[in-house]
């Protein structure tokens, strides 16, 4: 029962019922003819994630409770007789000492200094809405052709990307992850996609040159263009954050998040001047940012693959 007794522990699993993640999906689809190879859809595609697994949450078990912050950083930090002296005697824990910072007892498990949860800890949801709209030209005349647009958004409070979960340790608030439920990392509001394989009308058998002889039919003939043509917005990119937060001494996790004051998009952006400065303010002492983790007005560039 003394294990990590005067210290903190990670990757804790704590004990208890953990409910399943699930997904729901729904679509609704129409399609139409228009000509006799030629195809064209409508349709919306929305899906809902619920209890998903945070992928490296970084939330702490033993955050002080959120609603005590009202009783100032002054009578928090207030040093008072420490219960686990002579208790705790290990001399390189902060709280084997006479004397612990009031905000200590006042946590869930004063005797830690933290308790941070698994990587799998369930609790994360997530939001996906699209708009698709496809034209599908089967093989005739030497073409066949699919385009796709999509028009969606997506949401999540715990975004995945390509070099790890694009938000762990970013949280504000152990007890509620869904101040940080915002614009996915993953998010794509405009994709536009094109597939198309042409078979060349020269050499034997085609409108140009169909009585050409055996040489000149192995050169001209049966020659194919084909390509895929791929336009899509640029991914979100993170709120920007200060390297010190005022609430660390209580237990919170993350970076400080500023204030959103104005448009965090200059109003001629450039390489050179992504994003405006301006925009962003520190948040008073004791409180955490405004601003959203994933920003709809500043994202990566758009991808252009041809």
């Amino acid at each position: 029962a003394m294990t990590q007794v005067g210290d903190g522990a990670g990757q804790i699993w704590p004990k208890g019922k953990h409910s399943i993640g699930y997904t729901e999906q729904w679509s609704i689809d129409l399609q139409y003819q228009i000509a006799k190879h030629a195809v064209v859809e409508a349709g919306y595609t929305g899906t809902r994630g619920r209890r998903l697994m945070y992928g490296n949450p970084d939330l702490n078990a033993n955050q002080l409770p959120t609603q005590l912050l009202a009783l100032g950083r002054d009578a928090l930090s207030q040093q008072v007789d420490n219960p686990f002296y002579g208790v705790i005697t290990d001399s390189n824990s902060p709280l084997s000492g006479e004397k612990v910072p009031y905000n200590q007892l006042l946590r869930p498990f004063p005797q830690f200094t933290y308790l941070n949860y698994a990587r799998s800890l369930p609790g994360g949801s997530s939001a996906y809405d699209a708009l698709n709209l496809k034209f599908t030209k089967q093989f005739s005349n030497g073409l066949s052709m699919i385009s796709s647009y999509s028009w969606s958004k997506a949401l999540d409070n715990g975004s995945e990307d390509f070099v790890g979960w694009a938000i762990g340790g970013l949280w504000r608030d152990a007890y509620n992850t869904k101040l940080d439920y915002a614009i996915s990392m993953h998010d794509v509001p405009q994709s536009f996609v094109t597939a198309f394989v042409y078979q060349m009308p020269f050499g034997r058998g085609k409108r140009w040159g169909s009585g050409s002889s055996g040489i000149i039919n192995e050169i001209l003939g049966s020659w194919e263009v084909s390509g895929v043509v791929r336009l899509t917005s640029g991914l979100p990119l993170l709120a920007p954050f200060y390297s010190s937060n005022s609430l660390w001494d209580f237990g919170f996790p993350g970076q400080g998040v500023p204030n959103l004051v104005g448009n965090p998009k200059p109003a001629h952006q450039t390489t050179d001047n992504w994003i405006n400065p301006d925009a962003f303010a520190e948040p008073a002492d004791m409180t955490y940012g405004n601003m959203p983790a994933r920003m709809t007005q500043l994202r990566e560039s758009a991808t252009k693959n041809v």
